[in-house]
Formats: C-alpha cells, structure tokens, sequence
C-alpha cells in the first residue's frame, strides 16, 4: 500500500472523529489520542499519513515499553484483546470515516499495523475517491472478474471475531464473548475457544448438554446474533453468526445454538472465497 494516503479516522466506540486539524503532522492533521504511560497521563498525536511514524508524545517513553491509549471524548480504552503478530504486545484499533479499521500496535517502537476492509472493490474505490492518491499519475481502478482461489483458514487458526451490526471485536482474553440466554431465561456470557475446530467454551450460566439457547447477543451493543429461518445443516437447531476477519474483508461465520452440536460454517456468498479446513464439523 502506498505510504503516502491520508486516513481520517474516528473513535469506533463512540463514532466521534480523532482527527485534530489544528496540529498538524506532515502537513496532515493528526491523529489525536489520551495515553497512560506506567501510572502517567499524557497524551499522543500521530500522524495520518498511512506508513508514517512521526509522532508527538506528552511524556517520556522508552522505546520497547507498551502504553494504553483512550478515546479524547468517550474516554474508553480502544486497546483490543488481540496480540501483535509482530511483537506480542496489544493491538488498538480505530475505525476508518469511511468503512473498515485501522490496527495498531500500542509498544512504541513497534510499526506493526493493518487497514482492514469489508470489500476490497469498495476499498479501492473509496481510496480514489475520498483519499486520492499522492502526485501527480492518474489511478484507474478496474473491475477485473476473475474466478479467485479460495482461501483455506486452517484448523487451529485464531479467529478474529466482530459483531455484525457494531462492527466491535468479540474477541477477549483470548475467548470469543458473548451474552448469553437459556431457556429458562436466565443471562449470562458465554465464552468460545477463538480457535477454528476447538471446542473449549466457558459459561456464566448452566446450560444443560444437547440443549439449544434461547439466544446469543453481541456483549457490546446487545444485538442479537441468532438467524431468522436458519437452521444446523447437521440437528436442526437455531444458528447464529459474527464476523470472522479473513483476506481483506469479513466473513459471516454461522454456528449451531445447541450445546456439543459442532456443526459450523460460512456463507454461500463467502463459500467462493473462504473454505474450513476440517469444517464438516465445528
């Protein structure tokens, strides 16, 4: 990707924009942040420049060290429970004006990050025409059809998980939460092995074997994630789904309600570019 696209961007928990156009980076206005270094408040701006890493920080940082960063309206940590590939550390992520996150990682020093799209036809288009693009060259963006190869997420990989409607990662402490409803009406969470073919789960509440739940909900914004007229392709049951990051785009991943039924799969829209190693059974 070019190192030369300007990204606006915004808090992705309480939609307010991070961009600060009164202190400037690069030319480009900054990008705005509350940090909190080994017990110190501060705060950061860094540039929107994508592969840009001049930065300006209010405190002394010692390179290697990680720091928590906060939204400057909402005040909510927007560190994720995701490791960096790279170094381990927490990942942070803030939503794109137009669609689709900017990742992170929060150890100084460390230049792992990502833009993450639903669409890459709409990210393309998007770049040209709300970014353009630096110089002078013009970019012609085509729309080449071309039978794609599928992708094989393989058994065992860490799947990054996302609610459907608030778009916010479901993944935590290196689970997949989620509330939860039995059918005797009482709440609680649920958590899933974030593992592909894995089926360690944990719950708040008890929920008998070979039982169906009466619902799943995102933890964020308490959606329900269960399917209208949808049922387990193996017992019947009701199936619910969230995003799973995968290529460049996210991917409906549907799973069976009931309890020890490990049937789970994508969609048929997804089927020509994703495929479950091991996936006739969750």
């Amino acid at each position: 990707m070019p190192a030369d696209i300007n990204l606006s961007v915004k808090c992705p928990k309480c939609g307010n924009s991070l961009m600060d156009k009164e202190h400037k980076i690069g030319g480009e206005p900054s990008v705005f942040f509350n940090i909190e270094y080994e017990g110190k408040k501060s705060w950061v701006r860094l540039s929107s420049v994508y592969g840009d890493y001049n930065h300006e920080i209010g405190v002394e940082m010692v390179h290697g060290k990680t720091a928590d960063f906060f939204c400057p309206h909402c005040g909510e940590n927007l560190a994720e429970d995701i490791p960096c590939s790279s170094c381990g550390a927490l990942l942070c992520s803030v939503a794109l004006d137009q669609g689709g996150l900017v990742n992170f990682c929060t150890r100084r020093g460390c230049k792992n990050h990502s833009i993450e799209f639903k669409e890459l036809e709409h990210a393309a288009k998007m770049f040209e025409d709300k970014y353009g693009w630096a110089g002078d060259t013009e970019i012609t963006v085509e729309n080449i059809k071309q039978a794609p190869e599928k992708e094989i997420i393989s058994s065992g990989a860490y799947l990054y998980c996302y609610c459907p409607f608030c778009e916010r990662a479901l993944n935590e402490k290196n689970t997949i939460k989620l509330l939860v409803r039995g059918i005797d009406g009482t709440e609680g969470f649920l958590f899933l092995d974030p593992h592909l073919n894995s089926f360690s789960h944990k719950s708040t509440i008890e929920l008998p074997d070979n039982e169906e739940v009466a619902d799943l909900k995102c933890p964020h914004c308490s959606k329900t994630l269960m399917l209208q007229d949808n049922q387990c392709k193996k017992c019947e049951a009701k199936t619910a789904s969230f995003k799973v990051s995968a290529m460049t785009k996210l991917v409906d991943f549907i799973f069976c309600a009931r309890k020890n039924c490990h049937w789970h799969g994508v969609s048929n829209e997804d089927l020509a570019l994703i495929e479950l190693e091991d996936s006739l059974e969750w």
